[in-house]
């Protein structure tokens, strides 16, 4: 058999570190040969499938099976195995397997009819006879007797000499077999590794490597937990969400016109259809990353202002600031001085809105009407006989149609807005309104004349505050909001706001609006004395401002006898008279005078001074007469329009 043992230098490590060493047959005397184990010893000749023998087997497992193989012959060969009985033969039973064969051919001949002798001279006649399964050749079932017997005879000679060599061959085995049982196992040193991971650093040997390497923390089966199976790792390569066809960002540096990654990076980069690896991927991946780097380098991060919001970048930190000027003085309004010059009326810029803040005054002329009257205090206008409006420089300057502008330049109106909020030019995006149209000044007033003793009358107009598109400021008078450009004939004084316009002449008493006359009077200033007695006259309105019991003018007119009572005189002469009621006329002119000093309680007979540089009256709902009147800008805002180019930063804190 073909057995090829490897000399001990070839060490070649398999499973349970067996190793296959060649070696020459052995006989019995084996003493110069080293002793090896049988299962340490291979089969390399051809793979023998009726014994169930593979090249690679152990010579153990060949002995096995040729040992069993033999056994199985030798079985077979036993002639007591077989049983004779039904020839019912008197003589000896074959003693071998060569003399059952021919005991055989004997009875086979017997059953043909021909004789058989033990002699050497010709015997069973040669006739046809069926062969065994084995012998026949293609269809030829039969053969010549004596030809049939020679073939038996030829076939049974070569299975003794392929018996006899296998047992020459067993033998040879066997000895072989029991020199390597017998050998001691020979001794094998692990080979050693230096490492450097996975274990503390130095040198090990490779079992303890392997352990370690299968299942260390740090090991393969940890590293495994983390990356994923191979078709993990194969899906996420995949997964790669950059085409070949996407623009790279790095080639628009430099206003470059963009170019594909694979043409952009044709050298280094993997294309899909190539992209398997890991390797491939992380590949892909850094040029990604350095192409993001290379073009957010280049990138020159600036910030934009708005309206409403003033951008830094500084150090890499952006900051929002929301755009507020603060708190800036109107423009304007320069008579404010001494401890008024910190309370100048204000407007604040919060992005596109513009609030204002304080209380304006209409600048009072001075003495000799070249200037505005200083403001130093609140009440500085108080005790001030004067009612002209400063027309000029520094002051208003009043339209066509009698409005009222302020922060004149002695030609033209100016905005009011300063510079710090509004750029000059800039305008706002409409006309506004202010919510409040009252304005009140205060003025000293004597309780009697040339008494010395002063009390205050708080003076009111209503009026129409307008801030325009310009910035400019602009108050309308009642007496031109009473009337309209398409008037034929005005009919001034018509408006229910007069009741809440002040209105006097010099000297002309002061009016109790809670004791006496108070639905009446609509200009604070009544001229007339009341009438005690005497005739009526038929077609005037009448006011019974106190009633005496007995007297009645219900037969002229009166609905009632009782103060309060207003009626239009139907006749001349009332029905009792005696017991001196008062009544007054309330006439166009308004012109009651001396006997109104006869009205209580005593205040009442305080006059209001007269008016230097308005002829000696005064008339709020005229503009030129508003001057010293005041009014609270708080609540008034406007809006920038919001395209504006003019944007303001922001004020500090």
């Amino acid at each position: 058999m073909d057995v090829v043992v490897q000399v001990p230098q070839k060490l070649v490590i398999l499973i349970n570190f067996s190793y296959i060493i060649d070696m020459k047959p052995l006989n019995l005397d084996n003493s110069p040969c080293s002793p090896i184990s049988s299962n340490c010893v291979i089969w390399q000749g051809p793979a023998i499938p009726c014994i169930k023998l593979c090249t690679g087997d152990t010579v153990s497992d060949v002995v096995f099976q040729l040992a069993t193989e033999l056994c199985t012959i030798i079985e077979q060969l036993n002639v007591s195995n077989y049983d004779l009985s039904c020839f019912a033969s008197s003589a000896c039973p074959p003693a071998d397997f060569q003399a059952l064969i021919q005991y055989l051919i004997n009875q086979i001949c017997e059953a043909q009819g021909v004789s058989v002798t033990t002699s050497t001279a010709s015997g069973c006649p040669d006739c046809v006879v069926t062969v065994a399964p084995c012998f026949i050749q293609g269809t030829t079932t039969t053969m010549q007797l004596v030809d049939y017997v020679t073939m038996i005879g030829n076939r049974i000679c070569s299975l003794i000499s392929e018996i006899a060599n296998i047992q020459s061959q067993i033998n040879s085995l066997d000895i072989r077999v029991s020199v390597l049982e017998n050998t001691p196992p020979p001794s094998f040193t692990l080979p050693s590794i230096a490492i450097s991971c996975l274990l503390t650093p130095g040198s090990y040997t490779i079992d303890v490597v392997l352990d370690a390497l299968m299942n260390n923390v740090n090991g393969y089966c940890s590293l495994l937990n983390v990356t994923g199976l191979p078709a993990d790792i194969s899906t996420a390569v995949l997964s790669q969400c950059i085409n070949d066809t996407d623009i790279a960002l790095a080639s628009l540096v430099g206003g470059g016109p963009g170019q594909t990654f694979q043409s952009y990076y044709a050298s280094s980069w993997v294309i899909n259809s190539n992209l398997n690896t890991v390797a491939d991927a992380i590949n892909n991946i850094w040029i990604a990353i350095c192409d993001t780097y290379t073009y957010a380098d280049s990138l020159a991060l600036s910030t934009a202002n708005t309206n409403s919001v003033t951008l830094d970048i500084t150090s890499n930190v952006l900051t929002a600031n929301i755009n507020d000027t603060g708190w800036v003085n109107l423009q304007g309004f320069a008579f404010y001085q001494g401890g008024m010059a910190s309370s100048r009326p204000q407007c604040r810029r919060i992005g596109n809105q513009i609030f204002f803040r304080g209380t304006m005054y209409i600048p009072l002329a001075n003495g000799t009407n070249t200037g505005a009257e200083p403001l130093t205090a609140t009440d500085t206008y108080r005790t001030i006989n004067r009612g002209l409006a400063y027309v000029g420089s520094g002051g208003v300057i009043f339209d066509i149609n009698g409005r009222l502008l302020l922060n004149s330049n002695g030609a033209a109106a100016q905005s009011v807005i300063p510079t710090a909020v509004l750029n000059a030019g800039t305008v706002l995006d409409n006309q506004y309104v202010h919510s409040n149209p009252f304005l009140t000044r205060q003025l000293a007033v004597e309780n009697t004349n040339a008494s010395g003793i002063y009390g205050t009358v708080l003076l009111t107009s209503y009026g129409k505050l307008e801030l325009l598109t310009n910035g400019t400021l602009r108050i309308t008078p009642l007496n031109t909001l009473e009337q309209n450009s398409s008037d034929g004939s005005p009919m001034l004084g018509t408006s229910l706001l007069r009741n809440i316009t002040s209105s006097f002449t010099g000297r002309s008493r002061v009016i109790d609006w809670i004791n006496t006359l108070a639905p009446r009077d609509g200009s604070m200033s009544i001229n007339q004395g009341p009438k005690v007695d005497g005739l009526l006259t038929i077609g005037r309105l009448y006011a019974i401002v106190s009633y005496n019991a007995g007297d009645n003018f219900t037969n002229v007119g009166a609905a009632a006898n009782a103060v309060g009572q207003t009626f239009i005189a139907s006749g001349t002469t009332p029905t009792s008279w005696a017991n001196k009621s008062r009544l007054v006329q309330i006439t166009d002119t308004w012109l009651l005078n001396e006997a109104y000093a006869n009205l209580a309680p005593s205040y009442l007979g305080s006059q209001f001074p007269s008016i230097t540089d308005t002829g000696g009256s005064l008339n709020a709902a005229l503009g030129t007469n508003l001057g010293g009147f005041a009014i609270d800008l708080d609540g008034l805002s406007v809006f920038v329009d919001r395209c504006t180019t003019d944007i303001k930063g922001y004020a500090t804190c």
